[in-house]
């Protein structure tokens, strides 16, 4: 969604910067900040570490080789019993909610998903700007389409004049990708809220009202936003 935005992000760029010139500068400047925070937002969760564990040693490895270890390990939160599975390629048993990522290759704590758009898990570690990515590109899209809307409108040009046109193709491009983005957002605006994981909601992991790591609403968003970034 990053990569498709970018001819329209260039465009509303100079569609707000003559817009700018002939109302208030609070426009533009508002504009380049929230361009800021979601390059910010992308490039923090394309590049951060997701919470990847390391390859256990050689000699755990055979250690539980040795003792002929179980296929699975059995944890208890909050009173309710979650069953992990030994991975056979980073050769240790799975805590709670990771999962090993097959196109990473790599476990990754509080898995959410393997994202193609950022080539990178969504984790532990980066799923906070993971989400503040989707809100601010879709307050971002809302406010190019709104600006060039407002431009059209007191554009003093014929309709037929190509700054127009522009601008008409602009909120065009914008209205196509907004739809899957701002419905990605309040997918997970969705699963914040009930504390799961895309990847717990896709494979049902949890019936209904059985979520062992539910606290509250207000509790998810307020680790969200408010926790301490977990060390790599």
């Amino acid at each position: 969604c990053f990569h498709c935005a970018q001819p329209t992000r260039c465009s509303s760029l100079h569609r707000c910067l003559e817009f700018s010139q002939n109302t208030s500068w609070a426009i533009f400047v508002i504009h380049i900040v929230f361009a800021l925070f979601v390059v910010s937002a992308f490039a923090r969760t394309t590049f951060m570490d997701p919470g990847y564990f390391p390859v256990a040693l050689d000699t755990e490895a055979r250690y539980y080789d040795e003792i002929d270890a179980p296929p699975s390990h059995e944890y208890e939160v909050r009173k309710c019993a979650v069953i992990t599975k030994w991975c056979s390629t980073c050769r240790f048993y799975r805590l709670p909610r990771s999962t090993h990522c097959s196109t990473c290759d790599k476990c990754v704590e509080n898995f959410d998903h393997h994202c193609p758009w950022v080539n990178n898990c969504i984790g532990r570690r980066n799923y906070r700007y993971f989400f503040t990515f989707l809100i601010t590109v879709s307050l971002h899209m809302m406010a190019v389409f709104l600006v060039s809307l407002i431009y059209l409108m007191h554009s003093s040009q014929p309709m037929k004049h190509y700054t127009n046109i522009i601008a008409i193709v602009l909120m065009t491009l914008v209205g196509m990708i907004f739809l899957p983005v701002f419905s990605l957002t309040m997918f997970h605006v969705g699963i914040l809220s009930k504390g799961l994981t895309t990847n717990e909601h896709v494979t049902k992991k949890f019936p209904s009202n059985s979520n062992p790591y539910f606290v509250s609403c207000s509790n998810h968003w307020l680790q969200l936003c408010c926790s301490s970034e977990y060390p790599s």
